[in-house]
Formats: C-alpha cells, sequence, structure tokens
C-alpha cells in the first residue's frame, strides 16, 4: 500500500480515499435511484457493497467504518423507500451490521482463507470468487432459520430482509471486486508482487470438475427449495448465480460456459418437474440469462489473465530469440531434475567479434543455428543463459564428463549458416556433474568454474570441474566486483612518461594511460592484479571504451593547461578488432577537439599473429583518422618480418624482457640492436620499454632509439602529480 510518511499526509490520504469512496457511493446510489428505482433491475447497493468492501479489503479494516456513513447519508439524500419502507433509525442498524460483515469477511479471506490484500493476479482473483460464493450460501441458513421460527413479525421481516440483501451484496463482490482489484489496485495501492502471488493454479482435475458441476445443480435444487418458504425467488438467482461465478473464477470460460449450459438444463427439468408454469417460470430463466452474462463476463476476464501471467511466467523463463529456456527456467528445470546428473557450460569463443560482422538479422539466425544445432544433440535440456553461453543438461548420462564434452565440441566443427555466410566457431566447455541432491545447488557454479578455466587455457578447449579448481572461486568473485567498480567509479587511469631520449632534447612528449583500479576492500590494484580476468569479460568492452573518453579528456585537460602530449592507449585484444573502437575514438576527438595525431593507439603484438587480417584492416581505419598506432610488447609474439611490412604501425614498442638485462647480456643487445635496425628500415618509431637505470637508457641511445619509457624516466602517476613532475623535473 501507500506509505505515508508525516501526519499530515496520513490525514490527507485519509481524507482523499474517504471523499472517493463516498463519492462513488453515492454516486451509484442516484444513479440506480434515477435509473432504476425501487422495481428497477439496477441494484446500488450491490455496487455499494463492493466498493465498502474493497475499501476495507484494500485499505485496511479500519476504513468500514465509512459503510455506516454512507448509509447514514442515504436517508438524507434520498427518500427512504430503497429499502421497502424500513424506519429510518434502521439505517444505522443496517449500516453497523453491513460494514461489520464486510469487515469480518476480509478478516476471514485475510487470516482464515489466507487469500493476499489486494488482488494481485489470477490465483488470488480466482480464491476470492471461490471464497466469496460460499458466503451467501453459509448466510441463507439463518435466513431460512429466521423465516421458519419467526413467521413474517416485523423484526423477522426487517432481519431476514437484512441477510437477504447482504446475499444479495455479495453478487456485487464477486463481480466488481475483482475487476477493481486486478485494474483499479495497482494504481492506487501499489504492492511488491511476490512470485507466488503470481502463481496459476494446478489445473482442474475431473473429480473436481465433477463435484463443482455437482455443486452447482445441488445449489439451484436448494434454491427451488426455498420457494414454498415464500422468502422470494431471489435465493433461486443467489443459488444459480454464485456458483456460476465460482465455476467462471476457477477455470474461465472453459468451466463456465459448460455450466451456463448445465444450469439451464438442470432448471429447466426442474420447472418441467414441479410443473412450474406461471410467470416466475420465465423469471427463473431470466435469472440464468443474467447469471450466464456475469459468469461469461468473469470467465473471460479470468482467461485473459491467465493468458497474460502465463505468458509472463514463460517470457521469464525463456529467451525469446531461441526460444531456449534462459538462466531462469535452466536453475527451475535442475531443481526438478533426478540425479544423476550433468552440466556442460558453451562460450562461444570470440562471439561478440563474429557477430560484430554480421549484420542484426545474421547474428540472430546464428543464435537459432547454434540453439537447433544443440538440440539436435543427447542432451536432456538446452539453455541459452546469455548472449554467448548455452548449457546442455544430461539426466543419467552414459558418457564419461570427458566423452560428453568432446561429443559437444563436435557439433561446432561443421559450420553455421548465418543468412549471409558461413560461419566457423570454437567453444570453451565446463562440465560439472551431480552425483546427488545435495550438490545440485552448486552445480551450474561448478560449470561456470570449469567453463572459466577452459577460457584460461585458450580457445577451443574444455575443462572438468574439480574441487582444485575452487581457487578460480576468487576470480569469479572479482569479476562480479568488476561489474561494480565500473558502476562505481572506482577505475582510474595513471600516466607514464614517454621521453625522447635521441639528441640532446630529451622532452616528455606523451604519457602511456595505464588502468588503475581502487578496489574498496584490497586498495590500489596494479593492471596485473586484473587485466587478464577483464580481458575475458565482456565488460572489457565498456572498460575500453571508457578508457578511450577518460584518455581523450585528459589530453584536453593538458591542452587547457599549455601542455602539449600525446596519450598513449592500450586496447584489449578485442577491442583492438572492433569496429566501433574507431567510433569511440572519433567522437572523443570531436566531443573534446583533439587532434588525432595526440591519441596513440597500442595494440599487443599477440593481436598481429593471431589476427592478422583483421588488424591490418583495423589499423588502416585508425590511419584514416589520422590516429597513430604502436605495435606493444613486439618480441613477444613471434612476428614474422612479413607482418611488420604490410602492417602500416607508427611506432614499435620493445619488449621489456629485451631490455632487463640488455647491458649485461651480449644476446639481449643484439636482439635490442637488431629490432632498432629493423625499425629503421621499415620507418617505424621505435620506443625501448622497461628503462630501469642509466646503462639501458645510454645503450638504447647509441642504438640510435628515438624514443624510450621506464621507472629510471619516470613512474606512473596520476595526471595532476604528472603536471606537477613535468613542472619539477628535467629529464637528463
Amino acid at each position: 500500500m501507500l506509505v505515508s510518511t508525516t501526519p499530515v499526509s496520513r490525514v490527507l490520504r485519509v481524507a482523499a480515499i474517504s471523499a472517493a469512496y463516498l463519492v462513488a457511493w453515492i454516486g451509484l446510489d442516484l444513479l440506480a435511484t434515477v435509473y432504476g428505482g425501487n422495481n428497477g433491475g439496477l441494484f446500488p447497493w450491490y455496487f455499494g457493497a463492493a466498493l465498502t468492501f474493497y475499501l476495507a479489503y484494500t485499505f485496511g479494516l479500519r476504513y468500514a467504518v465509512l459503510g455506516v456513513v454512507a448509509e447514514l447519508l442515504r436517508p438524507l439524500l434520498f427518500p427512504p423507500v430503497q429499502l421497502h419502507h424500513v424506519p429510518s433509525e434502521y439505517y444505522l442498524l443496517f449500516g453497523v451490521v453491513d460494514a461489520g460483515g464486510y469487515a469480518l469477511t476480509a478478516w476471514f479471506l485475510r487470516d482464515v482463507a489466507r487469500v493476499r490484500l489486494p488482488l494481485v493476479g489470477f490465483r488470488d482473483a480466482s480464491l476470492f470468487c471461490a471464497t466469496m460464493a460460499w458466503v451467501p450460501l453459509a448466510l441463507s441458513v439463518p435466513l431460512v432459520a429466521l423465516t421458519a421460527a419467526f413467521g413474517r413479525t416485523e423484526w423477522a421481516q426487517y432481519f431476514s430482509q437484512l441477510i437477504t440483501f447482504w446475499i444479495g451484496d455479495c453478487v456485487g463482490l464477486v463481480v466488481a471486486v475483482p475487476v477493481l482489484a486486478l485494474y483499479l489496485t495497482p494504481r492506487v495501492a501499489p504492492q511488491r508482487v511476490s512470485p507466488e502471488a503470481l502463481q496459476v493454479p494446478v489445473p482442474l482435475g475431473s473429480v473436481e470438475r465433477f463435484w463443482l458441476f455437482a455443486f452447482l445443480v445441488g445449489s439451484i435444487v436448494v434454491g427451488y427449495a426455498t420457494v414454498p418458504l415464500k422468502i422470494s425467488n431471489d435465493p433461486i438467482l443467489f443459488f444459480t448465480f454464485l456458483p456460476l461465478m465460482m465455476l467462471a473464477a476457477r477455470g474461465g470460460l472453459r468451466l463456465a460456459i459448460p455450466a451456463i449450459v448445465v444450469a439451464d438444463v438442470a432448471m429447466t427439468t426442474v420447472n418441467a418437474l414441479l410443473h412450474v408454469r406461471s410467470p416466475d417460470a420465465v423469471a427463473l430463466q431470466s435469472y440464468v440469462i443474467v447469471s450466464a452474462m456475469a459468469a461469461i463476463l468473469l470467465g473471460a476476464i479470468v482467461d485473459s489473465r491467465y493468458r497474460k501471467e502465463q505468458r509472463n511466467r514463460r517470457l521469464a523463463s525463456t529467451d525469446p530469440l531461441t526460444g531456449l529456456p534462459n538462466r531462469i527456467g535452466l536453475e527451475r528445470w535442475i531443481a526438478q531434475a533426478p540425479s544423476p546428473l550433468v552440466l556442460v557450460m558453451i562460450d562461444v569463443d570470440r562471439f561478440r567479434l563474429t557477430n560484430d560482422g554480421l549484420s542484426r538479422a545474421a547474428g540472430d539466425t546464428l543464435l537459432r543455428a547454434i540453439a537447433r544445432r544443440l538440440q539436435g544433440s543427447s542432451a536432456s535440456f538446452v539453455a541459452h543463459i546469455t548472449a554467448d553461453e548455452f548449457v546442455c543438461a544430461f539426466l543419467a548420462p552414459t558418457l564419461a564428463p570427458t566423452a560428453i564434452a568432446k561429443d559437444i565440441a563436435a557439433h561446432f566443427e561443421r559450420p553455421f549458416d548465418a543468412g549471409e555466410a558461413e560461419v566457423y566457431l570454437s567453444v570453451s566447455l565446463g562440465v560439472a556433474g551431480a552425483e546427488c541432491d545435495d550438490d545440485r545447488a552448486a552445480l551450474l557454479r561448478h560449470a561456470s568454474i570449469a567453463m572459466y578455466r577452459a577460457k584460461k587455457g585458450g580457445r577451443g578447449r574444455s575443462a572438468i570441474y574439480s574441487d582444485e579448481m575452487a581457487s578460480d572461486v576468487g576470480d569469479i568473485s572479482l569479476a562480479a566486483e568488476l561489474f561494480a567498480a565500473l558502476e562505481g567509479a572506482q577505475l582510474e587511469l595513471f600516466y607514464q612518461p614517454i621521453v625522447r631520449c635521441d639528441g640532446d632534447d630529451r622532452a616528455c612528449i606523451g604519457a602511456e594511460a595505464l588502468l588503475r583500479w581502487n578496489h574498496p576492500r584490497l586498495g590500489l590494484l596494479a593492471p596485473n592484479q586484473f587485466l587478464e580476468l577483464l580481458e575475458s569479460l565482456t565488460l572489457a568492452d565498456r572498460v575500453g571504451a571508457w578508457v578511450i573518453a577518460e584518455a581523450v579528456r585528459q589530453v584536453r585537460a593538458w591542452r587547457d593547461d599549455g601542455l602539449d602530449l600525446q596519450v598513449w592507449i592500450n586496447l584489449f585484444p578485442r577491442q583492438a578488432l572492433d569496429r566501433e573502437t574507431g567510433a569511440h575514438i572519433a567522437r572523443a576527438l570531436e566531443r573534446h577537439a583533439i587532434p588525432a595525431d595526440r591519441v596513440v593507439v597500442e595494440i599487443t603484438e599477440r593481436v598481429f599473429v593471431e589476427d592478422e587480417e583483421e588488424i591490418a584492416t583495423a589499423i588502416r581505419a585508425l590511419a584514416a583518422l589520422g590516429v597513430r598506432t604502436a605495435i606493444d610488447d613486439f618480441g613477444t609474439g613471434h612476428s614474422s618480418l612479413g607482418r611488420l611490412r604490410d602492417v602500416s604501425a607508427h611506432y614499435l614498442k620493445i619488449d621489456r624482457s629485451f631490455i632487463n638485462d640488455s647491458e649485461v647480456n651480449a644476446k639481449s643487445r643484439s636482439m635490442v640492436q637488431a629490432v632498432l635496425n629493423l625499425a629503421q628500415e621499415l620507418q617505424i618509431v621505435p620506443l625501448a620499454e622497461g628503462i630501469e637505470n642509466r646503462s639501458q637508457l645510454d645503450l638504447v641511445r647509441g642504438f640510435g632509439c628515438r624514443l624510450a619509457q621506464g621507472y629510471f624516466l619516470g613512474l606512473p602517476m596520476r595526471a595532476a602529480d604528472l603536471e606537477e613532475w613535468l613542472a619539477a623535473v628535467t629529464v637528463n
């Protein structure tokens, strides 16, 4: 319900609810008086009862007292003829009994029948209608007893009339309250909906349907039995109407329509057996028609809600693209599946890059093709839990886990038809098994850990979960924290100076942007503590885009302070091959009005080796923007001279492993000299990484190296510290 925070707001809320109720109640009464009158077919108390009950039901039992106020307003606003000339003082008693009855019924539904307040879904609505249908049947017992015991005395007539009206009010409750609760409550009293509130009841069995229809026929017979007591024909209406509403609420149109036919046949049969030939017979049949219309209306509402909630449940547990169960559907299936059970988590290698090379329609076609291929495997259950992750489950498998992994991997040996082209894919597989129900809760997590271990070993591999992999849980936890780090602004860029070392002018010409993580628990983390993990996550795309935007922004800040520095930005391997990277850089340059040559993107040599054609295309696209490129960690990826010749990079960074002992190791010196000579021949500017002492600096200078970087020249530091360092330090 709505929550008030101050006494004034609570008073205003109570006043608003009370005013809305009284206006609606009086309006309905006036409408019935004008158009229905005492003899008309529009009975205001049906709707007034629904409003009063709904008020107490939704906003609290204390509001039931407004029912007394409403009844007292009736003789003041309208002629006192609506209750068959009952004395005016009876209105007070009528209001007290009526409001007390509503409050008592609301308490019964809430605390005994356990119907939720307010109604939320189909389950609540059907339970409410089914429960309320019994109330007038129970009230008919004292009605019959009073009539039989006291005859036609004034008080007996009054109480008889009161109970009759209260039974009639239940018709309004059963019809109107579900409509109000299902459509009005979410707007006036929003609730947090629990999953249990949307549960659909178990479909009715044949035995239950038989007894419900028997109840319908029996109610009609009981209604006819009240006629000799001269109570009126109203009970026949109620005993026909309410069971129909119960059946409609419990089973929708599937039960409402057959119930209407049964009710009509039953009343026609009873009329024939009792030789009813009076106008009452026509009236009784009209009750069936009215009941049928109301039952069809409620049945249609129930069916609509049922279908909507079923659809929501399917959407909540199904991937709409492939039609396979999603993670929620998988977890539900695991919870119910028998043991032993084996899960295979499938991660499609480099799926993002493959998908980016296709149109949206072709990418969707590829995912559906993967789903169909896996459904054709021997798996008992297949799920699609993320964009590039699938899960195959095997019940009581006859194959060993290793054989299961090979069988799944074999389904990816053939190309997939993506519409636009045939696509070859490799997968990383994590396999985990559960021998008993106690292992089941951790099964999906174990398969994830095994898959992560397989990815760490390289593409196209599989891993079987074992207890020794428990150490990987720390990485997985760290992965979850990385997502929070980006959202919580815990990531930061440090800048390490890049210095000219040829000639006498040894000025700082730029700085390499290095990622740091201000971890709230572990403190400041260097890249080697999380970068490898980050590269394996799809989050790397977002982090890479953030690094580009932040580094270019910093160049703008330096220029505003009078510093003309280049920024060197490391790209993740997947980011280097992503066609959107160039667009990210172009937008950042335009936003901050920075010349393109002030940005140098560093691409590790490993990417050149593994994706030669793609990286050549990416570098050409960056060159078209005017952005400079550098080959990072040269010498560690076994690049061929042909690749260096064909890739038009601007800078070549000599890996620190060659620099470390170059001043004392002749072979290392020869390697450094050879790389520098090669760079000069190819007209690529060389940069020596990892300069840690003057001997190393003098050595690379002597070989003609033009740029250098290392702790001897300058530590990684924050942007503000770099500005202070530039102002205070002269590089010698």
